[in-house]
């Protein structure tokens, strides 16, 4: 009687071992199916993501709005100016630091910060403040002379006249363009000249100044940062040969 109660019991735990399995197989292969679905489905959405997004197109950009100061809006076109003078000034520097390639200079890191990133920055800072005091100016009445306009108009007929090919054709900028960026700097320096004249320095007066930023505070200013992430420094107006061509 004994002997068939220990058969018995063995035959009990094998089919018991023999359930386990089974169950244990199963839960394996539903986590490798979850598994397997899972990355088909990140490979997927990754492959919608690449193919739908759009290469951007610095041409096709220009009249879209980069900055914006209180009610005014800065397109692409009319901030290139400022990329234009900056990169400018500062390609003589990177030639005769690397003739070679000139975008070493650019790519110098100052404090974990690369030196094109830095001058993006400047470029945006100039452009908030000159349309910060340009704004105010109008709120404060200014007004420019006739004189004052020409210097303008002749200012911005140098300017159209020493910009290469490529820089034309990159910014599409016509006289009028270059009239009207011009016009908001010189409402912008007539106004900081009269600040200086009551006592102010330069100093107090640019950016993160403290009467500009006291000024600064009733305007608000935002940045497109999904047309601004796009623009390289060193590489729009100059140092393009590639996208010359």
């Amino acid at each position: 009687m004994i002997e068939k109660d220990i058969v018995t019991s063995k035959i009990k735990n094998m089919i018991e071992k023999d359930t386990v399995k089974p169950r244990i197989k199963n839960i394996i292969v539903s986590i490798c199916t979850i598994v397997i679905i899972s990355c088909i489905a990140a490979f997927a959405l990754i492959t919608v993501n690449l193919l739908s997004k759009e290469e951007f197109s610095y041409a096709d950009s220009l009249n879209d709005t980069v900055l914006t100061v209180e009610k005014e809006n800065i397109s692409l076109k009319e901030i290139s100016y400022y990329i234009l003078v900056a990169e400018t000034n500062y390609n003589e520097a990177a030639n005769i630091y690397n003739e070679d390639n000139p975008h070493a200079f650019w790519n110098i890191a100052l404090n974990m910060k690369y030196f094109r990133n830095r001058i993006k920055q400047s470029v945006i800072d100039a452009c908030t403040r000159d349309n910060v005091y340009y704004q105010q100016a109008l709120k404060e009445g200014y007004t420019l002379k006739e004189e004052e306009l020409q210097e303008i108009r002749d200012k911005a007929l140098e300017e159209i006249s020493k910009m290469t090919d490529w820089q034309m054709k990159i910014t599409d900028y016509q006289m009028s363009d270059m009239v009207n960026v011009l016009t908001k700097i010189a409402y912008s320096r007539k106004y900081a000249e009269n600040l200086m004249a009551e006592g102010y320095t330069a100093q107090e007066l640019d950016v993160d100044g403290s009467k500009y930023e006291e000024i600064k505070k009733d305007y608000a200013v935002s940045i497109n940062q999904k047309i601004w992430k796009n623009i390289t420094l060193g590489k729009v107006t100059i140092n393009n040969e590639d996208a010359a061509r």
